[in-house]
């Protein structure tokens, strides 16, 4: 071959691979970008007619047993085509060497071959052929299907042809995923529905049974006057009803909105406590900086105060004596719960914030704070030697903007 030749062919072929290059990026970009995969696997096998010069075929998935081709587009390239669409496509042939060697497969002589007698009648003239498999997983999910191109197909046909194939199964693989998710959400957002609903059902019965319950404590009250120990008894119902009613308060809406700090939200517990237990005595310390601070999980510390608080009251008694004191300490805001009383039992200390049902090591009570604050990225531990009384418990949580300071951002 002459030199100008030579040049001629090498620049022929420097063009071509750039072409197919820019092909094969824009059938990438079309399968990355599309979330309609039936979409994007026409787009992908245009390609592949463009790039081989075949003029029909088709894209097929794999049926779920495994024994037939589920066609999700056909194009017969203008040739006459008389075969019923609704007939399966079973496995076999040249497709079954594709599907189970994973690799292309072509025959330049179809009409000539053996494979032609698996053709059903009707069927559109195949001058020649060639499948791409659909691989996914080291699995054939699928086949990319062309035919009648003017000349043979090649080997070069077969390498663009797998490499768009690869792409397909990427669409494919990626649609799968994705309908695997909205499934999920589909069954997630049913459960929260039916959540919800369950919820609702339980607020509003409880709410019925708690105002009924309270209505007659009430006039229990009146005829208990004269007798004290019944008279205790009454007020002990009515502190439960009235923890019940704010817990019940707590599901029902948001008890305090994205603009209040964590200095608000303590005093308001504050208040709530001395209200609920009127002979517990509770000193709040507040370390000035906490004006402007919020934190995460607002609608569940009433749950974990409350316990904090309860719990003291039913080891120690109802007059207990309980300071808190918020500081912020390495990035966290700081929480400390301090009672007058013995102390916690050094044996029970260990399993405090697990799950249990005796309440002379916490119960459920203390395990559920420690879920709620766990959950808020925060942390609860009992305190050993660093106050010089009674039992105590420290909270950490995370420390968020207030909604001051996220406006001025």
């Amino acid at each position: 071959m002459a030199p100008d030749e030579k040049l001629d062919s090498a620049e022929a072929r420097r063009r071509r691979v750039e072409y197919e290059s820019e092909k094969l990026l824009e059938a990438a970009s079309i399968v990355l970008q599309s979330d309609d995969f039936i979409h994007a696997a026409k787009a992908v096998f245009d390609i592949a007619k463009e790039l081989t010069g075949a003029v029909s075929g088709y894209v097929a998935l794999l049926s779920d047993d495994g024994t037939e081709n589920e066609v999700l587009f056909l194009d017969s390239g203008g040739l006459p085509c008389f075969v019923d669409e609704s007939l399966p496509m079973p496995i076999r042939g040249l497709r079954e060497v594709a599907y189970r060697e994973k690799r292309p497969a072509y025959h330049n002589s179809f009409m000539n071959s053996d494979w032609v007698r698996f053709m059903p009648e009707g069927h559109v003239v195949m001058n020649n052929v060639m499948f791409g498999p659909l691989i996914t997983s080291d699995k054939a999910e699928g086949l990319i299907g062309l035919a009648n191109k003017p000349s043979d197909f090649d080997e070069e046909d077969a390498r663009l042809v797998m490499a768009l194939a690869n792409l397909v199964a990427i669409g494919l693989k990626r649609a799968k995923v994705q309908e695997k998710l909205r499934e999920s959400q589909r069954v997630l957002s049913d459960t929260i529905n039916e959540l919800e609903l369950y919820a609702s059902l339980l607020r509003h019965d409880l709410s019925n049974d708690l105002q009924l319950i309270s209505g007659e404590i009430e006039l229990v009250k009146m005829k208990a006057s004269l007798t004290p120990e019944l008279e205790v008894v009454c007020k002990s119902i009515s502190s439960a009803t009235s923890r019940m009613h704010r817990l019940l308060q707590v599901f029902t809406e948001a008890e305090f909105s994205s603009e209040t700090t964590l200095e608000q939200i303590v005093r308001y517990l504050v208040a709530d406590a001395k209200s609920s237990y009127p002979d517990c005595r509770i000193e709040y310390i507040s370390a000035p900086s906490l004006d402007s601070v919020g934190v995460r999980g607002r609608s569940l510390l009433p749950f974990v105060f409350d316990n904090i608080i309860r719990n003291s009251i039913q080891h120690v008694g109802p007059e207990v004596k309980i300071d808190i004191r918020t500081f912020i300490e390495e990035g966290d805001v700081v929480l400390d719960f301090i009672d007058d009383g013995p102390g916690v039992d050094a044996q029970i200390a260990p399993h405090l914030f697990q799950r249990a049902e005796s309440r002379e090591s916490g119960g459920v009570g203390l395990y559920l704070c420690r879920k709620i604050i766990e959950s808020y990225g925060g942390k609860i531990e009992h305190l050993e030697g660093v106050y010089d009384r009674g039992a105590a418990f420290r909270i950490r949580l995370p420390h968020t903007a207030s909604a001051t300071e996220q406006r001025s951002h």
